[in-house]
């Protein structure tokens, strides 16, 4: 099965980050597509042996990051969408109380990692979907890593 550049990639691509922690507000999943649908910053990640903080990341490979609020722009309805499919298939929940995105702790791993497994792109946003979610769940607030990113709302 060859997986393309749709939502449905999208959504499980969101959702390789999603995994690593069960709770997450729309502000912080609306980062995540701007993040990984970039080859470069994803091989970046790949390629370091230890975490590093979002800001190091900018710093370090600024050029990665110039355009990043063109980007965040452009992906804020796939990333809505992306959202609303991973909704339907039952991976994650919206929690109208509290605004968050709650993962289904029941989520069929193996059937995830059948179609991560098919696509070399998809296995590259996987290994470096832990690094990812490390950074947009920093000790900062998300109003500075959208300062940090150039995001403007």
């Amino acid at each position: 099965m060859q997986t393309y550049n749709n939502y449905f990639f999208s959504a499980v691509a969101m959702f390789s980050v999603l995994k690593h922690k069960n709770k997450w507000k729309l502000s912080e999943v609306a980062l995540i597509l701007p993040m990984i649908t970039q080859p470069k910053i994803v091989k970046s990640l790949n390629l370091r042996r230890k975490d590093m903080s979002l800001l190091d990341l900018i710093v370090d490979k600024s050029d990665y990051f110039y355009n990043f609020n063109k980007m965040f722009h452009s992906y804020r309805f796939t990333s809505a969408n992306c959202v609303s499919l991973l909704i339907q298939m039952d991976l994650i929940n919206f929690d109208k109380n509290s605004e968050e995105i709650i993962i289904n702790e029941n989520y069929p791993v193996d059937k995830i990692s059948s179609i991560v497994n098919k696509d070399s792109r998809l296995k590259a946003i996987d290994k470096s979907s832990e690094k990812i979610c490390k950074m947009l769940k920093e000790k900062i607030s998300i109003s500075e890593i959208y300062i940090q990113l150039g995001v403007i709302l």
